[in-house]
């Protein structure tokens, strides 16, 4: 039933995603999202933190172009504030924390 409906709501949003994905009876996508399996959690856990590893290492780059020479090479100083922030927060809480706990302890 799952994945029957799953397959209804590719075929309606879109056409050919659902038919890339699901082959011979079985949905590789919607098998890896729902399983419970060990292995295949770390694998998910490992692809989304590299995945949201480059949003942090984009606002690295945006934060090492204001510091290299002085005046503001971003509108103002609430906005560095912002890029500031958010870097460690996804950095700490979505890279190193789903890498450390999710893949390599599995």
């Amino acid at each position: 039933m799952n994945l029957f409906l799953l397959l209804v709501i590719y075929t309606v949003l879109g056409g050919s995603f659902g038919v890339i994905l699901c082959t011979s009876g079985t949905c590789l996508v919607f098998n890896m999202l729902t399983s419970t399996n060990h292995k295949q959690i770390a694998i998910i856990y490992l692809y989304s933190s590299v995945a949201i590893s480059f949003i942090g290492s984009f606002r690295s780059i945006i934060i090492r172009l204001e510091l290299r020479q002085a005046g503001n090479y971003i509108a103002n100083e609430h906005l560095y504030n912002v890029i500031l922030t958010t870097h460690a927060l996804i950095i700490i809480f979505f890279f190193v924390i789903p890498l450390m706990i999710g893949s390599i302890s599995n």
